[in-house]
């Protein structure tokens, strides 16, 4: 039940990271530090308020998780569609964004493997949830 609650937290945690170091990349940092002021206490009421006062209880944590990942992707999509910083090099989604991924993925995949520690971390702690 704790894994399926929190499977939507990688693929935030993906979009997250890809904005970060895109704003990065444009020396905009205030937005992150914005929405991580926000998000944190978020999160923390969310798992407060799901794992004490709901019938969810430790799968509340990771719902509580899912939803400030999701918070956060659509706080900073938000500045990113709203602010005139960006304006000028973020046009938003068409159909050019879908064109020629190879390679994209030639550097995207083998990126993704080197950094599968935060999975394996997971993993490990699926396996040994159910130890005495």
């Amino acid at each position: 039940n704790y894994g399926l609650s929190t499977l939507l937290v990688t693929p935030c945690m993906g979009v997250q990271r890809s904005i970060a170091m895109w704003l990065v990349s444009q020396n905009i940092n205030i937005p992150r530090l914005l929405v991580q002021a926000v998000a944190v206490p978020l999160h923390a009421f969310l798992t407060w308020y799901l794992v004490f006062h709901t019938n969810l209880h430790y799968v509340g944590a990771g719902v509580a998780m899912a939803l400030s990942g999701i918070a956060q992707v659509i706080m900073i999509y938000a500045y990113l569609s709203y602010s005139s910083m960006c304006a000028q090099s973020w046009k938003g989604f068409d159909r050019q964004a879908f064109t020629d991924w190879q390679p994209y993925l030639q550097v995207a995949v083998p990126g993704v493997l080197m950094n599968s520690e935060y999975f394996v971390g997971e993993s490990l702690t699926f396996a040994a949830a159910p130890l005495p």
